[in-house]
């Protein structure tokens, strides 16, 4: 019986450890919606992947490091989709909405996990705070070539895109995680009014 190729069964590696990594993404966001990062347990993630612990423990060290698991997870996820957006030939502004849209559709899907993942992260950047900044560095970079288009077709002002990009993904997480602006804008598409009004338009009549 002939082998294999090599570059096949690598293929089927990594679609079995993306395949992993979703599962566990999936379960520790069900897990932490429920009962809270630190109640949650490393056994409990593992039974919701349906998979056992020392599976888990392939691709983290600690219940800490799902934390950052996740992050990445959710970056790889967003990453894909800015990717694609980056590449699409509309407008500047209508490109911007969607960027803003696509970060408030992810955390509206896992609205519940985020409440409680998002304090977590904050607080850890005080101790891990060269890594957290890498990651948030990464995810603001994904986004800066969408503002730096703009410019580039005379839609948008000669401005540091990264320190926009960075406002307004900022401004994503917080409908995240704040109570109050969630009931105002109790959906994505009335934030996503909001957001895209008040950085295109202005405060100006």
């Amino acid at each position: 019986m002939a082998e294999t190729p090599t570059t096949e069964k690598s293929g089927r590696s990594n679609g079995l450890a993306a395949e992993r990594r979703a599962q566990i993404f999936e379960a520790a966001t069900r897990v932490f919606a429920r009962k809270g990062f630190h109640k949650a347990t490393v056994q409990e993630i593992a039974d919701e992947a349906g998979m056992g612990k020392g599976t888990i423990y392939e691709y983290i060290k600690s219940k800490k490091d799902i934390l950052f698991f996740a992050i990445s997870e959710v970056h790889a996820r967003l990453f894909t989709e800015v990717e694609k957006l980056v590449k699409l030939n509309i407008k500047p502004e209508t490109k911007l909405r969607r960027a803003i849209r696509i970060q408030l559709e992810l955390i509206d899907q896992y609205h519940e996990a985020t409440r409680t993942v998002i304090p977590e992260v904050e607080g850890m950047a005080q101790i891990d705070h060269e890594r957290i900044e890498s990651l948030k560095r990464l995810y603001i970079g994904s986004f800066e070539p969408i503002y730096k288009q703009g410019v580039d077709q005379g839609a948008f002002k000669d401005v540091d895109a990264f320190l926009v990009m960075e406002i307004i993904c900022d401004a994503c997480v917080l409908w995240g995680k704040s109570d109050t602006i969630r009931e105002r804008c109790p959906d994505v598409k009335s934030y996503e009014n909001f957001l895209v009004n008040m950085y295109l338009n202005g405060f100006l009549k």
